[in-house]
């Protein structure tokens, strides 16, 4: 089990510093680094946690392309999506923590078994989109959900 250090009150605390700071056309990253840095690990593990919720959904996208149900165009337009759609949760998630409107929060100490997942698949669909080797993100994409499977088979439940 990995010990989560996260701080909900000092996130929030933070994500209305940088609110203030950025209102000022200023940057946050400028006016205090430590902070930023700070804001961005709590941040990091808002999207992983979302990230987390939304595995099954990420990995069916996965199979359906392994199982050629879908081609590499349309895995490709997929991942891209369901990242759009990943990085419109996690900012209406850090403005509803902003603003409290969510006033109790813990991610799941699961998600960083997954952490990276999405973006993996979005640069291996870059990288597809400036080679058209489909064979090649096939083969990447196996050797990846291989890891995904074994995940999901040593830890069923979670």
């Amino acid at each position: 089990m990995t010990n989560i250090k996260y701080n909900l009150k000092r996130h929030i605390e933070l994500l209305n510093k940088e609110k203030k700071v950025l209102t000022e056309n200023k940057s946050f990253c400028r006016e205090n680094r430590k902070e930023a840095l700070e804001l961005s690990k709590y941040s990091s593990y808002v999207s992983q946690h979302i990230e987390w919720k939304d595995r099954f959904g990420i990995t069916s996208v996965m199979q359906d392309f392994l199982s050629k149900k879908i081609g590499a165009h349309e895995f490709h337009d997929s991942v891209f999506g369901l990242r759009r759609k990943h990085l419109d949760k996690c900012d209406r998630f850090l403005e509803k923590l902003a603003s409290e409107e969510i006033k109790d929060f813990c991610p799941s100490e699961n998600a960083h078994k997954l952490k990276g997942l999405l973006s993996a698949l979005y640069f291996e669909c870059e990288h597809f989109e400036t080679n058209f080797d489909e064979a090649e993100l096939y083969d990447s994409i196996a050797n990846g959900f291989l890891n995904v499977q074994n995940f999901f088979i040593f830890y069923p439940n979670h």
